[in-house]
């Protein structure tokens, strides 16, 4: 298909464009992979004792005392379905990309997992295990992950058949936790809001900032960051929040708010589906932060 030609660029420009892309990844890299990798985990001072802002996404109809009740009589087949999806992200148990109901309980207990790595030519297979409650980095199907301590620029994936990376990247889009959100609004089970955070907490110990399969996609990053942000909304006042998990949440949304912006999907191979995400990302970022744009490197 022929561009139009009124965006048609130049051969000069196009290379020009091409080649300082490719300078720019090629010098920051390296210097982002050095960062992080001794990096000393101390919490950002400028995030401190701050607060999530509200994002506005959400209808205020949906805190209403009555809005429960509404639902369940309009809707009943929907209430139900959020509530059986609740109850299932509470027992580990998903539904990823036509995979049926999958217990990853007897995902972690599987002896034959393994890390599958690609350097150059050579594919390097090393015995895999689950560092915390869930394999986030795992396609479960297969038995199939990627060490959590490869560095994102390393990771490797649709070279291989039958692993599949859109598996560990869904389960940590963490749909599911705005599930866990709407059923506690729906029922004020303080079940819901405790599973919530247990596995954004999950989550953030067993994915480093800049390591693993769910770091290498700014645009999962994008997702991820927008999911845990809606689902927070709908807990933020649960009893059963733990202390300091909001401190902890806004350090891991600001890693992901730093993520994208400096590595935004704009080449010409990724600038569409992939780059909106990127954005809306990063908008739902600086809508929570009181830093903004201020608050990115």
């Amino acid at each position: 298909m022929k561009e139009p030609a009124s965006i048609k660029q130049p051969p000069l420009l196009r290379l020009s464009s091409f080649l300082t892309s490719k300078a720019r990844g090629r010098l920051s890299r390296p210097l982002e992979r050095v960062l992080y990798k001794y990096k000393v985990p101390i919490p950002n001072a400028r995030l401190v004792n701050r607060k999530l802002l509200k994002i506005g996404v959400l209808h205020p109809e949906v805190f209403s005392p009555a809005f429960p009740e509404f639902l369940k009589a309009q809707f009943p087949t929907d209430y139900a379905r959020i509530i059986e999806r609740a109850n299932n992200a509470c027992n580990l148990v998903f539904d990823l990309l036509g995979s049926g109901p999958v217990d990853l309980n007897s995902v972690k207990a599987r002896p034959d997992l393994r890390f599958y790595l690609r350097r150059g030519r050579d594919t390097i297979w090393t015995p895999g295990h689950v560092g915390g409650k869930v394999p986030w980095h795992f396609d479960f199907k297969a038995g199939i992950g990627w060490d959590p301590r490869t560095f994102f620029t390393d990771i490797r994936y649709g070279d291989a058949v039958g692993i599949d990376v859109k598996i560990p990247w869904e389960l940590s889009r963490g749909h599911h936790l705005v599930t866990l959100g709407q059923a506690y609004q729906l029922t004020k089970t303080e079940r819901y809001a405790e599973c919530l955070c247990d596995l954004i907490l999950d989550w953030i110990r067993q994915n480093p900032p800049k390591f693993g399969v769910n770091w290498s996609s700014p645009m999962e990053v994008a997702i991820r960051a927008s999911n845990w942000l809606v689902a927070w909304q709908l807990v933020e006042k649960s009893t059963s929040v733990p202390r300091g998990f909001e401190s902890q949440l806004i350090q891991s949304l600001w890693e992901h708010g730093c993520h994208l912006w400096r590595h935004l999907e704009w080449g010409r191979r990724l600038s569409t589906n992939h780059l909106i995400a990127n954005l809306a990302g990063l908008g739902f970022f600086w809508a929570s932060h009181s830093a903004g744009k201020s608050g990115l490197y």
